[in-house]
């Protein structure tokens, strides 16, 4: 009895109608691969563009709003000079060696993170804060712009610059948390930029640390409502929390 032409015995030649169809199937294997990778990389979150900036030196006055922030030294262009915010190393915020140095002049050493208009140095904990002998700035006084109902992001303000990529999203949560409970600055990062923006230092109404309700809502697209208060270059977000709701 002659044996089937197509009829494979496991091993020797694979018959042509075999080799067709598992050319088909190992085909549509790939491309399906192709097209799930791509749907799945589209997907992703944007890392943004935070980044490291490297180390520096800065001078400026300490303030607590409610977290600590350098206001830099006035400049020719920037005359109630530029705010950054300031963060301890690891996850861990700077007011416990900030403190002591409120509303004086100093020289901070660390290295910079940058996005967008939100500029941090993170405090090498191995140099002390350093005074500076150097007058006193006559900085403007806070400046109310309005209430605003604003859609966005809770974040830290140290991943969302750099510290982490990306520093926001849902898989960022127990990160933002732990660097928010360690009184690292927590932020608004919001879809509709205010005078041009897209962040804000979060503070509770009456300009104290955040209630505990905040925790709930990080890393989550979030509706909020307060007033909105400037401080020389940086914006900050009185929140009204009995009005946060998840979008």
């Amino acid at each position: 009895m002659k044996s089937s032409p197509e009829f494979f015995t496991g091993y020797g030649e694979v018959p042509p109608l075999l080799s067709r169809f598992l050319a088909k199937v190992i085909g549509c294997f790939l491309g399906s691969s192709f097209l799930l990778a791509l749907v799945l990389g589209l997907g992703v979150q944007e890392r943004g563009d935070g980044r490291y900036s490297g180390d520096i030196r800065a001078t400026g006055v300490l303030f607590n709003l409610p977290y600590p922030v350098l206001r830099l030294l006035p400049t020719p262009d920037r005359q109630q000079g530029h705010t950054m915010l300031v963060a301890g190393e690891g996850k861990v915020g700077a007011g416990d060696f900030a403190d002591s140095a409120m509303g004086q002049v100093v020289e901070l050493k660390g290295f910079a993170l940058k996005r967008g208009t939100l500029d941090m140095i993170v405090v090498d904990a191995q140099s002390p804060i350093q005074p500076v002998a150097a007058p006193l700035p006559l900085f403007g006084a806070p400046v109310a712009i309005g209430r605003y109902r604003l859609v966005g992001e809770i974040c830290d303000g140290k991943c969302y610059p750099g510290g982490m990529r990306p520093g926001t999203g849902l898989a960022h949560k127990a990160c933002a948390n732990l660097c928010i409970v360690g009184k690292q600055p927590a932020i608004f990062a919001t879809q509709s930029p205010v005078e041009g923006q897209s962040f804000l230092l979060l503070a509770n109404v009456d300009g104290s640390l955040p209630p505990p309700i905040l925790y709930d809502h990080t890393a989550l697209p979030v509706e909020l409502e307060g007033e909105v208060v400037r401080v020389g270059d940086l914006l900050i977000f009185h929140a009204d929390w009995s009005t946060i709701r998840k979008q």
